[in-house]
């Protein structure tokens, strides 16, 4: 009984944490939408630039927006009880490839940034830290995709025994 009332409340947090990061992307597109309003009218020198950073803010929230439905079929299956599957190992490799796709494409982004000039320090800053923070996820996913693989495996060999 305790442990299906666990059960119940990890997948509350589980839809809560999904649910609240997609409200954080819809508020973070709205913002920059603001933002490049605000910088079309007050800096026109910066007007030539806006379309390719929407474009390049756009293409960036791709894999953050696949990860964040992977991350919701992985609830999905943990609410399921098929944890240590070889599908939940897909479904976490899928949200490490995306991960490190997104470092990758901001490490791209911040090296044109610079190459260009057009970086600000708070641009530079905030590069500096979401890189690793994406690169820290998208490992830290590989490992667990692998700890998924080796339980799943141990699952099947205890399957078999019985």
């Amino acid at each position: 009984m305790q442990e299906k009332k666990r059960d119940r409340v990890t997948g509350v947090l589980l839809w809560t944490a999904a649910a609240l990061i997609g409200l954080l992307a819809v508020g973070a597109a709205l913002m920059l939408a603001g933002v490049a309003g605000m910088f079309y009218h007050d800096a026109p020198e910066y007007r030539s630039a806006l379309w390719p950073c929407a474009a390049y803010a756009g293409v960036g929230a791709v894999p953050c927006l696949l990860a964040l439905g992977a991350f919701c079929r992985l609830i999905g299956l943990i609410q399921s009880d098929r944890s240590f599957s070889q599908e939940s190992e897909k479904t976490v490799r899928f949200i490490a490839v995306m991960a490190l796709i997104v470092c990758a494409y901001l490490v791209v982004g911040f090296a044109v940034s610079l190459i260009t000039g057009v970086g600000a320090a708070l641009l530079t800053i905030v590069f500096l830290f979401v890189i690793p923070a994406f690169l820290c996820v998208g490992l830290m996913a590989l490992a667990l995709a692998r700890l998924i693989h080796r339980a799943a495996l141990l699952r099947e060999d205890n399957e078999l025994t019985v």
